[in-house]
């Protein structure tokens, strides 16, 4: 009869359970149904033994932020392991997470995954003036009810533990650097015209070329590396190395709950490095500390930190002027507008943003793999809501090459039209798509 009820079990095991005159383990887990057609059997050495169990009702949905516990009960990582001694006692852990946004946030980035073939993925968003992560998500991933199922890697959460040469997202710390240095920078030209001989060996060149002297307007929007690099170049890496202090990226990030590991900063910093760190290479951030350093630079230049627990203080701490703040929203403003970042443009919202695109390192040497991304805040005149995008290793079937443009851009602006109402977003129907008009008119 039991043979009947577990198909499964070997008719040994039963054997020998009987055989043994003590009680054995025959099955854990039963469903109700199970449970019921066991008590009609009326078999009084059947006894049931009641446990307790973490699940996960939103299966892989949230894997990456709650961790999991092992098959033998034990907590294993992330906020089962750190919240362990809560949870125990009962008592419940209140998020900062939204369940809708961060289905919406799954959905788009597994299909545009899939669509570039990327080798892995990551998505956040944040509230750029308390820091409250309202999405947080890394694939692959992994469902946390099975943990004998977890592959190798896909419990690693991109967000906070893995560390990438951000590309051109970077060129952001840069002008704002240049910004707060000089003001004036933003009227004087710069010879752009020829590739710029890095090092013996190395020349940088430009995807978009532009006219023999551009500005600094003209060459963030267009994402100039020639350009970034003499923008740097009337700075120093001496007064670049006390900026990126005061962004707090040489410093360890927290968040409650969960372990962030620390950005790569170059060990020498020279002339040398800071000219490949003002065009995002020479230095690996981590994407929840580039999510918070734009939080810093659009929210007034207020430091934030993060947080994914209700209720814990927002902790502020000025940093740098709302002057500055606001020069850098009108750039970001006009990378959407203007530059690479069309493909992020939503009709209706007024949206600030910055593509990446860096290569991978292959034994050193820098090779054709790439790792894509764009970063949005909005609304940009008053910064709400931060989100970061980001592929790895995207592949393309045809010829069209790869960028955070055409690649992680447009994951931003599907994610964005979708969740817009949810979090009282509304698009101004004034604004016309076929007409593109910069929110700000001063000139650079």
């Amino acid at each position: 009869q039991i043979k009947l009820i577990f198909p499964d079990i070997n008719t040994n095991k039963i054997n020998n359970i009987i055989k043994s005159g003590k009680y054995r383990l025959l099955k854990k887990h039963l469903s109700k149904t199970e449970e019921v057609k066991i008590l009609k059997l009326g078999e009084p050495a059947l006894k049931f033994q009641e446990s307790q169990k973490r699940i996960y009702p939103q299966n892989n949905l949230f894997s990456q932020i709650t961790g999991f516990v092992s098959k033998y009960g034990v907590p294993k990582s992330k906020l089962e392991k750190s919240q362990n001694q809560i949870l125990e006692k009962g008592q419940n852990i209140h998020l900062t997470l939204d369940s809708k946004l961060q289905n919406i946030f799954y959905e788009e980035l597994k299909r545009g995954m899939e669509n570039f073939n990327a080798r892995a993925s990551a998505a956040i968003m944040m509230d750029v003036n308390t820091g409250e992560i309202i999405t947080m998500l890394s694939l692959p991933d992994y469902n946390p009810n099975f943990p004998n199922k977890i592959k190798p890697f896909s419990e690693n959460n991109l967000i906070t533990s893995a560390r990438y040469e951000m590309g051109s997202t970077l060129k952001t710390l840069n002008v704002a650097m240049a910004l707060q240095g000089d003001i004036s920078i933003k009227n004087q030209l710069f010879d752009v015209s020829k590739p710029y001989k890095l090092s013996k060996n190395y020349l940088v060149h430009d995807v978009v070329k532009l006219s023999n002297e551009a500005n600094l307007n003209d060459i963030f929007v267009n994402s100039s590396n020639i350009g970034s690099i003499k923008i740097f170049d009337e700075i120093g890496h001496i007064k670049q190395k006390a900026f990126f202090s005061k962004l707090h990226v040489d410093k360890d990030l927290e968040i409650e709950g969960l372990k962030i590991i620390r950005n790569r900063l170059p060990e020498n910093w020279n002339q040398l490095s800071g000219r490949s760190l003002s065009f995002g290479y020479g230095a690996s951030f981590t994407p929840i500390s580039l999510v918070n350093t734009y939080a810093l630079l659009v929210n007034g230049g207020y430091h934030v930190t993060p947080k994914i627990i209700k209720n814990l203080e927002t902790k502020k701490k000025r940093v740098f002027s709302e002057n500055l703040s606001k020069e850098v929203r009108k750039l970001l403003h006009n990378v959407v507008i203007n530059g690479s970042g069309k493909k992020a443009y939503v009709n209706g919202i007024d949206i600030g943003g910055k593509t990446g695109t860096a290569r991978k390192t292959n034994n050193k040497n820098y090779g054709d793999k790439v790792i894509t991304s764009f970063i949005g805040v909005f609304p940009i005149t008053e910064p709400k809501y931060i989100i970061f995008i980001l592929l790895d290793e995207p592949h393309n079937f045809n010829s069209e090459a790869l960028y955070g443009g055409n690649t992680a851009a447009p994951i931003f602006s599907r994610i964005l039209k979708r969740i817009a109402i949810d979090i009282k977003i509304y698009p101004e129907k004034k604004l016309e798509i076929t007409k593109k008009k910069s929110l700000y008119n001063e000139t650079f």
